[in-house]
């Protein structure tokens, strides 16, 4: 539900909105509610930019079926991606980065933020007003995204290869993860 306020607030303002989660299970779930939001009339243009996330779905959507005791009342095709936007090429990654229009959620992976594509995400984009970080779940301490998430609006956040003035907004939604820190 947090989510989606999130989403609509943001479509209403014209911004990006930035989902960090993992390439296993997390993004799927994240997919499946971009197909509910849908589904709920609330059209945004959703971006996938984490190939092992593809790799993923591709086996959710080879084994589905409505009668499954696993996917009980998801309806069709839950995990389905081709009202989205798919980011295969690391140049296509970039063009993304650099030139997408708003409102848009972009869905990566790397939630703490210490590997792959959302590190261009926080070069490019930690800095400006016009985007949204949604930490999807838990995220160690000391990690890139950790840091971000106890930074101040208009602070300066230290990260491993950079200083960054906070400009983004930030969010963390605990109930994505299964790890036992949070009652």
């Amino acid at each position: 539900k947090r989510l989606f306020e999130i989403i609509r607030k943001a479509k209403r303002q014209k911004k990006h909105v930035v989902l960090l989660g993992f390439s296993l299970d997390r993004n799927a779930q994240l997919v499946f509610l971009m197909n509910c939001l849908r589904k709920k009339g609330i059209y945004i243009d959703v971006v996938v930019d984490s190939p092992l996330t593809m790799t993923e779905l591709g086996i959710y959507q080879s084994t589905y079926s409505q009668d499954s005791k696993w996917f009980k009342d998801l309806g069709y095709d839950p995990f389905g991606t081709d009202d989205f936007k798919v980011i295969k090429s690391y140049r296509d990654h970039v063009e993304s980065v650099l030139h997408g229009e708003a409102p848009r959620v972009i869905i990566t992976a790397s939630a703490n933020g210490n590997g792959g594509r959302v590190i261009d995400y926080f070069e490019n984009c930690l800095q400006r007003d016009d985007y949204i970080f949604v930490v999807c779940g838990w995220v160690g301490p000391d990690t890139p995204s950790r840091l971000i998430l106890e930074c101040d609006y208009g602070k300066k956040v230290d990260l491993p290869d950079r200083t960054y003035v906070k400009r983004c907004k930030t969010y963390w939604l605990h109930g994505f993860s299964s790890h036992g820190y949070y009652p």
